[in-house]
């Protein structure tokens, strides 16, 4: 509903940061943009025009002051109309300012404010002649408080002298609101009174108010498309709510929880917004034993579609090392007896700064893996939901009681046990999805109270160091609880041997993560490693043919498939194979590479020049092997086209090693029971997807495949953070998702009681 950025500033000119030429307006095309500004700056007329001259199409204004309109606003009036503009105002004076536009306005008692301005009238122009004021009546407070879906008993009044619609009928539009250009509603139940109406004012309807929850209900009840409602918040009215909890009115949310300004923002757009203006700081910190450490600039972080270098991290020397595992060490004890709330708390501090820095995330994770702005965001979702699950987890750390009393000799005995954590973690995170795979190690181990260090991937440090600088936040959390430190492989070793550490969880590739597994000596080891995911097409599921194609593509090439799930080897059933390739091919052909930044990119680049070289040999192997090219197959540095292949012999790498590329390899299958064995046929095992009509096909499928997990009609490149997920063979040990996680991290310790005495007396 509401497309675009949400730039809570202190100012037009720090928004739009004109002096630079930078124009956070300039949103695609996509449309709607909301301003919100507390105070305008002396010359925010002049600023307000530049930046909205340059933002083009598809861009609103909202003004949360009575000030925020220039005291003259003739041209930024002209420039408005012209471009046809939708404003959303609050203010008294702002409302004043608005008849000089000639439009229609209507509100409730607390938008005009006569309590706040008793001249109210008086300042009113002359050119103002149609208010409305709603008066609440009893039954109307008392459906409001309950977040009422139905129109309130209303009351209409006159306003002084000026005239005023006599009657209000809710059975039919008001002959000047038919003819206005811009209706500007009130909030509450000015506008809930009008919803019978509304179908026939689409177009321009334009909604200002607090309370966003019954108002939308109201204009969906109306049979208002969802793409033709503008809905704004008045920030600070809505940051009060939050704090009182008065969250009636937003009946599709949970009032048990706070709402933030980000989670509103996904809820009517489905994506997330803040403030960030889309700069990196030059120089960042590491962060040991919960302290910035600016110690050094040694690693340089590019921007892995232009190749520039955007910042320097500070990077971990082996004393650095040393001292984060004896931090992690020594805070065992106190990390263990953090009560849950406490942990919760920390959890849950966690989630509202991310949703507060959601585009931050977003846009640092999009310049350093070369990640698709719009998978970036979808990214930092799955960071948000992964640190929700683990909050709610921390108090289901569930033990058991049972009788022993199996025999005679065991006349009396009872049993208890309960999960407790093992101690220091050591976490070693990869570079595809280094804020969500990185969470999957950080939450769980903050929710049962093992303290940790963590090792990000040296290309993609950003993301973890903005988790460490939240975490810093928390003073509810034991000094030396956490460390973050980027460092070199080689002085990064001890976290593989040193024994102060109870467990071990790596991401990243086979090769590495076994090698770790035969150096780590007595401690635990969770290793999630490579895959060479296979998808089977058994039939064209019910949602027909397109979908089938555009899911295969996502599985394939979503993030330019470096993904451990990501679909390589197809399997089609031989009765549909020409007509699925061919449409595949098409799919295929029309994905868009370029920019990671741009709105539209599909396709960026790969995480380094090196490894789109890797994937260029082993395309030409099986090339030279007999394969066919159906489309892609060429490189221009890091950028990889996506590449579809068919008739790839079972020996070359394409086909049988891991490509971590946008790479797809198709082949024909006839019986059903061989190409489960087909898909068998190989070193991996994460996830393998099914398209099929057949539930018994489905079922067999799931007991013969070796396999970690089975996607049933969908593609195997899904992963839900609530979930077991791992994988077996050279695919890993352990699983992750958050409780799966948790139950690595802790052990059991049991109880046995004795029931000495042998009466039922006391």
């Amino acid at each position: 509903l509401l497309r675009g950025e949400i730039f809570p500033t202190n100012s037009i000119g720090d928004a739009f940061r004109i002096d630079r030429g930078q124009h956070p307006l300039k949103v695609g095309g996509a449309g709607g943009l909301s301003l919100f500004t507390r105070e305008m700056d002396p010359n925010a007329g002049e600023t307000l025009l530049e930046a909205l001259r340059a933002a083009g199409d598809g861009v609103g204004l909202w003004v949360a002051k009575s000030s925020a309109l220039p005291s003259s606003p003739a041209d930024l009036v002209q420039t408005i109309n012209a471009m046809d503009i939708p404003v959303w105002v609050a203010g008294i004076v702002s409302w004043h300012r608005l008849a000089e536009r000639g439009l229609w306005c209507t509100g409730c008692t607390d938008n005009l404010g006569e309590s706040e301005n008793p001249d109210l009238q008086q300042s009113i122009a002359p050119s103002l002649r149609k208010w409305i004021k709603v008066t609440h009546t009893e039954a109307a407070e008392e459906q409001r408080a309950g977040g009422f879906q139905t129109a309130p008993d209303c009351e209409v009044e006159q306003l002084g002298t000026y005239t005023l619609i006599p009657k209000y009928q809710p059975d039919s539009c008001p002959e000047e609101l038919k003819s206005a250009s811009h209706i500007f509603w009130g909030s509450g139940s000015a506008f809930t009174e009008a919803r019978r109406f509304l179908p026939e004012l689409l177009g321009k309807v334009i909604v200002h108010g607090t309370g966003p929850g019954h108002t939308l209900e109201t204009l969906l009840a109306a049979g208002v498309p969802k793409d033709r409602i503008v809905v704004c918040l008045n920030y600070e009215e809505f940051e009060r709510r939050i704090r009182r909890d008065q969250l009636s009115s937003f009946a599709p949310m949970q009032r048990a929880a706070p709402v933030s300004l980000v989670q509103l923002s996904r809820w009517f757009a489905g994506r997330s917004f803040s403030s960030y203006s889309r700069t990196i700081a030059p120089a960042w910190p590491y962060y040991l034993a919960g302290e910035a450490v600016y110690s050094n600039k040694d690693l340089e972080v590019t921007d892995k579609y232009s190749g520039d270098v955007v910042c320097q991290v500070a990077m971990a020397s082996p004393a650095d090392v040393e001292k984060a595992i004896a931090a992690a060490y020594s805070s065992e004890k106190a990390m263990a007896s953090m009560p849950a709330f406490q942990r919760k708390k920390v959890l849950q501090h966690c989630v509202e700064r991310f949703r507060t820095r959601a585009e931050e995330l977003a846009y640092c994770l999009c310049v350093e893996a070369g990640k698709p702005i719009a998978d970036s965001r979808l990214e930092v979702l799955r960071l948000i939901d992964t640190f929700v699950i683990a909050a709610e987890e921390t108090t289901r750390m569930y033990g058991e009681w049972s009788t022993m009393e199996i025999s005679e000799r065991n006349r009396g005995l009872q049993q208890l046990y309960k999960r407790v954590p093992k101690g220091a973690v050591s976490m070693i995170a990869p570079f595809n999805f280094p804020l969500n795979l990185a969470a999957h190690k950080i939450a769980p181990a903050i929710a049962v109270g093992c303290p940790f260090v963590l090792k990000p991937a040296s290309a993609t440090p950003l993301g973890s160091l903005i988790i460490g600088e939240v975490l810093a936040e928390c003073s509810d959390l034991p000094k030396g609880a956490f460390s973050i430190i980027p460092c070199s492989r080689r002085d990064g070793d001890p976290l593989t041997t040193d024994d102060r550490f109870k467990l071990l969880s790596f991401t990243g590739s086979p090769s590495v993560g076994w090698d770790m597994k035969a150096r780590a000596g007595r401690k635990g080891v969770v290793l999630e490693l490579g895959g060479n995911a296979a998808c089977i097409v058994d039939s064209i599921p019910h949602e027909g043919l397109q979908y089938l194609v555009d899911r295969i593509a996502f599985g394939a090439f979503y993030q330019s498939g470096q993904s451990c799930i990501s679909t390589q080897r197809l399997y089609i059933k031989e009765d549909i194979y020409d007509e699925v390739v061919s449409a595949l091919v098409e799919k295929v052909k029309s994905l868009r590479m370029g920019d990671p930044k741009d709105e539209q990119t599909f396709i960026g680049p790969m995480i380094s020049e090196k490894e789109a070289t890797r994937l260029e040999a082993a395309v030409k192997g099986a090339v030279g092997a007999g394969c066919t090219v159906l489309c892609g197959g060429g490189r221009r540095g890091a950028m990889f086209e996506p590449t579809l292949l068919a008739d790839v012999p079972d020996e070359t790498d394409a086909w049988r090693e891991e490509a971590f590329g946008p790479l797809l390899c198709a082949a024909k299958f006839g019986d059903f029971e061989e190409v489960v064995e087909r898909a068998n046929d190989s070193k991996y095992g994460i996830h393998v997807g099914l398209f099929t009509n057949d539930i018994n096909r489905a079922f067999y499928a799931w007991n013969n495949l070796l396999t970690g997990g089975l996607v049933v009609n969908d593609v195997p490149s899904i992963r839900v953070d609530s979930m077991p997920y791992g994988g077996v063979k050279d695919s890993g040990i352990g699983r992750e998702g958050v409780r799966y996680a948790m139950e690595d991290m802790t052990e059991i310790r049991t109880m046995l009681i004795k029931n000495v005495g042998t009466s039922d007396k006391i």
